[in-house]
């Protein structure tokens, strides 16, 4: 019996030997001739080749018709069987009452779509099978109910490297993930780009983004997709890069801070431990009775755990850009070596305009710069706004942000900076065109842009009379 199980424990052993130099004998740059330790290995961010500043970067994707096929099948499926194309007012009363009756996340595209694999050119080299996917939420449902197929996506470079041995620890340049928005609800197609811009030239951590041309073949030739932002993703580089480690847990919440639900804070990172203490220490302190029996004791442990300073001072530019989605969502949460939790914006498509109406109503929030009906519905800003040492902070970030940087001359060369890069491929020789464009007529991309200086030159002024 024993010589049975040596002999068994020694198979055993060869095959696992065996299988260990079939991995080992992978060698990328056999399988893909294009493959270098620069463009496809180097774990440093090279950020210089990957998100330029002063040019359009171009990426081009093909795909095998049938995953391509299966991609859409899997989000019309996610969508109830909603066709494409087919228009929010088209809904039956049937299907509007079981999307609505589903929650909202479902509704607008959270039940993510599935990986397929694609190969990806850039400056001549290739990428092969690199994970891409349908991503985001309301850009992504509106888009695919209203026809645009310049749809929201995400790429994994090392997604199929178990499927795929030659793509073990692919990344595109020292990055594994990106994102990339097509500018739904923005006819100018750089507010997202401004966005982060503005708040990483005032020490506020975002993700950098660059302008990039995507063209798609999915088995019916070339298709130009027209202009994406293209973002780094925080989990991946821009926590490392920003604060020099990433070992704290980083969230994506959907929540206004009042109470602690789990679901509502997706771990980005540290997936396998089910630890939360962070996010329910910081929920339980803001929101503690002591705030109104011991105001010092609560205020010192609030500023233990949160980290204050640059929170103010991205509610105060947040609020000059009217980045009115911003406050229960688009935004993350990182957990600092200190353990204070740090606040980092996301999301700017819907800034630098005017509401419909003078009011903003966000729920129980209304939003003025002055915060002046902010109800403890929404308690970080509440409590921050009737303290009086923050609000006095507050103002002087609106002040200085307004003076220094929100000016119409600075604000108006920087948009035309961008205008001018992307202009060529949005309206240009390379234009953009149905059903792969979010512009209703090109004249629109212009409006866009005039539209924005427009918001400058008027909040600009409503800033000086909300400080006088």
């Amino acid at each position: 019996m024993k010589k049975k199980n040596l002999l068994l424990f020694a198979s055993l052993f060869m095959f696992l030997i065996a299988c260990k130099d079939k991995i080992e004998s992978i060698n990328p740059a056999i399988s893909n001739p294009d493959w270098t330790t620069a463009s496809h290995q180097e774990t440093t961010p090279n950020y210089a080749v990957a998100f330029p500043q002063d040019r359009v970067n171009t990426l081009e994707f093909t795909f095998r018709k049938t995953a391509w096929d299966s991609l859409t099948a899997n989000l019309k499926k996610n969508y109830y069987g909603v066709e494409f194309g087919s228009g929010i007012r088209n809904l039956s009363t049937a299907l509007n009452q079981k999307l609505s009756s589903t929650s909202t996340a479902t509704y607008i595209g959270a039940a993510a779509p599935v990986y397929i694999d694609a190969n990806l050119k850039f400056n001549g080299k290739s990428w092969q099978n690199v994970g891409f996917q349908y991503d985001g939420y309301l850009a992504l449902f509106y888009s695919w109910i209203g026809g645009v197929a310049k749809m929201p996506f995400r790429l994994q470079t090392n997604k199929f490297e178990t499927k795929f041995g030659a793509t073990q620890n692919q990344n595109f340049y020292g990055f594994q993930q990106l994102t990339f928005s097509p500018g739904y609800d923005d006819i100018s197609m750089i507010r997202e780009k401004t966005g982060t811009d503005l708040f990483r030239e005032n020490g506020i951590p975002t993700a950098q983004t660059a302008f990039c041309k995507i063209y798609v073949d999915y088995g019916e030739g070339k298709k130009y997709f027209g202009i994406y932002t293209m973002s780094e993703v925080l989990e991946d580089t821009m926590i490392k890069k920003q604060f020099g480690e990433n070992t704290g847990n980083i969230y994506e919440p959907e929540s206004n801070l009042k109470v602690f639900y789990k679901g509502a804070f997706t771990k980005k990172n540290n997936i396998s431990a089910a630890n939360y203490a962070d996010a329910e220490t910081l929920i339980a302190v803001l929101n503690s009775p002591r705030r109104k029996t011991n105001y010092a004791e609560w205020k010192q442990n609030f500023e233990k755990n949160f980290d204050i300073e640059p929170y103010i001072k991205w509610l105060a530019i947040n609020n000059v850009i009217r980045g009115d989605e911003n406050y229960e969502g688009n935004y993350h949460l990182y957990t600092l070596p200190s353990r204070k939790m740090t606040w980092i914006p996301t999301g700017f498509t819907s800034s630098f305009k005017f509401p419909a109406t003078t009011t903003v109503n966000n729920g129980s929030i209304q939003i003025d710069l002055g915060f002046t009906k902010v109800t403890d519905d929404y308690p970080l800003i509440k409590y921050i706004i009737d303290e009086p040492s923050y609000y006095v902070k507050y103002k002087k970030y609106v002040q200085d942000f307004n003076e220094n940087y929100f000016t119409p001359a600075k604000m108006n060369a920087m948009l035309d900076k961008n205008q001018r890069m992307i202009a060529p491929f949005v309206t240009g020789a390379e234009m953009e065109v149905k059903p792969y464009t979010h512009l209703p007529k090109p004249s629109d991309f212009d409006k866009g842009i005039e539209d924005m200086k427009a918001f400058v030159v008027k909040q600009n002024q409503q800033v000086k009379d909300f400080l006088k």
